[in-house]
């Protein structure tokens, strides 16, 4: 207590504070009541109460792909394909001050940034904004404050779809489908004539798949046999080399050569 004196001598006043008990993990935030009681010396007391907050949390800022998950990632690496690219960002906070909250992708070819609205809790880049900031790896990067003056610039953990390090997350952005393109056929002589090509008994034919993110699991023989002969043999290499095989026939045969093939985005050739 604090002893007082008012002009007449006669004030005898002692200040009390009394606080909310705190959380055993020593959280400040919370409300608090400052009562003020004072006593003069003929017994007269008065009392005086002050309420206030503390708000010691810092914004969360979340990140999550809409439009659709990865096609596939791998340690951790998210692909994503031209219609499946759109991103959201959501900003958690009982005192946020949109004002101070923005969003900035960055891409190959350039960047786009977005702030908060006013009542808003999210931002949203569509996939046509996305996949105008050009193909290979995208980076999402966010500001957010409240209007306590508590400031975060580290993206959460708990984002989806997307590889999150402290301020920074990424995904690789794929909008091109493979290319296939011919390199040699093997094997000897061969004929080209009434559309077709003709072989002897064991040939290949090389093929290379063109693509930034080429995948050889996601290729998918659809080769057929339309008569007796042995099975033709499809073998793909991790560089996108394509090779068609064919040996020990002893008699004729007509093939189709067909396959497909995806990359790690999901665009189909």
């Amino acid at each position: 207590p604090q002893q007082m004196e008012d002009i007449a001598g006669c004030l005898d006043c002692e200040v009390e504070k009394t606080f909310t008990e705190l959380a055993a993990t020593g959280d400040l935030n919370g409300k608090y009541t400052l009562t003020l009681t004072a006593t003069d010396f003929c017994g007269n007391q008065g009392t005086f109460q002050y309420t206030f907050a503390i708000d010691a949390t810092v914004p969360t800022i979340q990140v999550s792909m809409t439009g659709g998950v990865a096609y596939q990632e791998e340690g951790p690496t998210y692909y994503y394909k031209a219609d499946n690219c759109g991103i959201t960002v959501k900003f958690v906070d009982e005192h946020l001050d949109a004002a101070q909250c923005k969003v900035t992708v960055t891409g190959s070819v350039g960047s786009k940034e977005m702030a908060l609205a006013a009542g808003e809790t999210a931002v949203t880049f569509s996939a046509a904004d996305v996949a105008a900031l050009g193909d290979g790896i995208v980076t999402i990067q966010a500001t957010a404050a409240d209007t306590v003056g508590n400031s975060q610039s580290n993206l959460a953990q708990e984002s989806t779809g997307v590889a999150v390090s402290g301020e920074k997350a990424t995904f690789v952005l794929d909008t091109q489908a493979p290319v296939l393109k011919a390199v040699d056929a093997a094997g000897g002589n061969y004929l080209e004539q009434d559309q077709a090509v003709y072989f002897k008994a064991d040939f290949s034919l090389n093929f290379t798949v063109e693509d930034a993110n080429f995948d050889a699991a996601l290729v998918n023989d659809q080769t057929q046999r339309a008569n007796e002969g042995p099975d033709a043999q499809l073998a793909v290499q991790d560089d996108g080399a394509v090779t068609l095989s064919v040996s020990g026939s002893a008699e004729n045969a007509v093939y189709t050569m067909a396959f497909t093939a995806k990359d790690k985005a999901g665009n189909l050739m």
